[in-house]
């Protein structure tokens, strides 16, 4: 028995190989650095304040959000139960690829700083069935 298993999304019909199981619209943050949790302080006016200097963990959306170590942008996927959509990594049943509709597909081409402070979904990633 493994505990908590039978958790997940599980599809209620057929679905091809090649078929999308969900789209994923993308919340973009431009700076994962708004994921650290920060020890607080009450200042001497009585109000709390965080310490930026002792931070102590991730908001944990941080574990549902894909991004690379030299970069500062975190794309999360929001769609409809996606957070759900989970598999053996040695036998996978989906892969995530770029959607092909791009709400701004100009973001591919452009620098962060150009479209990072737009307040809207740009980008979008699909599930796919592998069989």
């Amino acid at each position: 028995n493994i505990p908590h298993a039978g958790r997940g999304a599980f599809a209620n019909r057929f679905i091809p190989k090649g078929g999308l199981v969900a789209p994923a619209p993308l919340v973009h943050l431009p700076n994962r650095s708004s994921l650290i949790l920060y020890e607080h302080f009450v200042n001497e006016d009585g109000k709390w304040k965080r310490n930026v200097t002792k931070p102590y963990h991730h908001q944990l959306l941080l574990n549902y959000c894909f991004g690379h170590r030299e970069s500062t942008l975190l794309l999360c996927p929001y769609g409809f139960l996606t957070f759900l959509i989970n598999h053996d990594a040695q036998n996978p049943n989906a892969r995530i690829q770029w959607s092909v509709r791009q709400r701004h597909p100009e973001f591919f081409s452009s620098f962060l700083d150009v479209w990072g402070g737009t307040n809207h979904n740009a980008l979008s990633l699909d599930f796919v069935a592998l069989r």
